[in-house]
């Protein structure tokens, strides 16, 4: 991450935007703290990516087939980028690799329709443990659509379908779960921040936080915590 942007201390601020070269170690634009830093508006954003999907056309064979599956790094974190985007989480899970591995092509074909563009974040569950945030949950093997908590910690299942399922019943289990599913109301940042010290969270990262502010940020919200 330093790599690509850093502040004056060298050390890698809690936000970082940039767009990259396919082999990753390029990047095609302005490095910065968001796209804000990096462009005048949306539109100069648009015609640059536009620009930039011009030079890096991708392999033939790629293009012709769908994209694969955008899948979130863990569970855990996808349960929270869920909450952050404000749409329900699709979990596959498989105990058998190969299993698994056919789960997410099909599931990767549905994501892709016009109905379920952009309605799912999506994560891979390979055992059990990772259903934790579900609480007591007792995963099968299969797809399974989950309502993110507030705070982006917990989860409740909606809908789910076997792994034996057809793909009509896969793409039902989505549709169903896509269809109960009911935002929230856009949140404030000061009054989410505010609830969550009320309510005792706190997100642990798995990264290093080596930004300073948002350490001293952290650390001032943990003391709030542990005073209550």
């Amino acid at each position: 991450m330093r790599n690509i942007f850093s502040s004056r201390s060298g050390k890698v601020e809690n936000t970082t935007f940039s767009i990259l070269s396919p082999d990753g170690k390029k990047s095609l634009v302005r490095a910065a703290r968001s796209p804000d830093w990096s462009f005048r508006n949306a539109s100069a954003m648009s015609t640059d990516m536009i620009r930039i999907a011009d030079q890096f056309p991708g392999a033939k064979q790629l293009s012709e087939s769908k994209p694969p599956l955008p899948l979130a790094a863990d569970v855990r974190l996808g349960v929270n980028i869920a909450a952050g985007d404000n749409m329900p989480i699709a979990i596959l899970y498989a105990e058998n690799d190969a299993e698994r591995s056919a789960l997410v092509e099909r599931v990767a074909k549905l994501s892709w329709q016009t109905e379920f563009i952009g309605r799912f974040c999506f994560a891979i569950a390979k055992d059990a443990a990772d259903f934790k945030p579900l609480g007591d949950h007792k995963p099968t093997n299969g797809i399974l659509i989950a309502r993110p908590g507030t705070f982006g910690l917990t989860a409740t299942a909606i809908s789910q379908a076997n792994i034996d399922a057809t793909d009509e019943q896969l793409a039902e289990a989505m549709r169903k779960g896509a269809d109960q599913f009911k935002p929230l109301s856009k949140k404030q940042f000061r009054n989410h921040v505010r609830a969550g010290v009320e309510n005792s969270v706190y997100w642990e990262t798995k990264l290093p936080v080596t930004d300073a502010m948002e350490n001293r940020a952290r650390q001032s919200t943990k003391k709030q915590i542990d005073r209550k």
